[in-house]
């Protein structure tokens, strides 16, 4: 799952993972993020700079990145569920996207957006960035588009229920089709 900053995939994630709670086909992986866990944001792992290089070094994460001054992980464990058949959500990022396609065959992109009123409302809510830094996450959204039989789209503008209705939706039906073969 992809998206800028700002569109709600948190929000969306964490939503579809408390309606899908208890079904074993489903996987919601954690990050290794190397920034403070914050009480409202995402509930990942918070690793140093200096863990995060060790386990990149030994080949511990299946996919990493580097983004706005953080290291991202998600680690290697993922390969096993899959393995399984088990359906395995990440948020990544859309800069790792053509990795992700070569590395897990079958791979469905779930692209979340929100229209520029929406995502500055979000990013100024959060009080994380600053002005500039807002402005340009808005136009890099914008500017930024991902196309394949793989993508799936989600517009993240309305009430948060409805994101999460149709992130859930979205996954049960992957998971079904993987399940048939398709």
């Amino acid at each position: 799952m992809v998206g800028p900053s700002g569109v709600g995939k948190d929000t969306l994630l964490d939503g579809a993972k408390s309606r899908l709670v208890g079904d074993t086909r489903f996987v919601f992986a954690q990050r290794d993020i190397t920034r403070p866990v914050e009480p409202m944001g995402e509930q990942h792992l918070e690793v140093t700079q200096e863990q995060f290089a060790d386990m990149e070094a030994a080949g511990d994460y299946s996919l990493h990145w580097r983004a706005h001054g953080n290291a991202y992980g998600i680690r290697r464990s993922i390969t096993s569920k899959l393995e399984n058949g088990q359906t395995v959500i990440v948020s990544g990022s859309r800069a790792i996207l053509d990795q992700v396609r070569r590395q897990f065959a079958g791979a469905q992109i779930i692209h979340i957006t929100a229209g520029s009123h929406a995502l500055r409302q979000r990013l100024e809510a959060r009080q994380r960035e600053s002005s500039s830094d807002i402005e340009r996450r808005i136009e890099r959204a914008a500017a930024f588009s991902i196309r394949g039989a793989d993508v799936h789209t989600i517009v993240n503008d309305q009430d948060i229920e409805t994101g999460i209705n149709a992130l859930t939706r979205l996954l049960i039906s992957i998971a079904q089709n993987e399940s048939n073969g398709a």
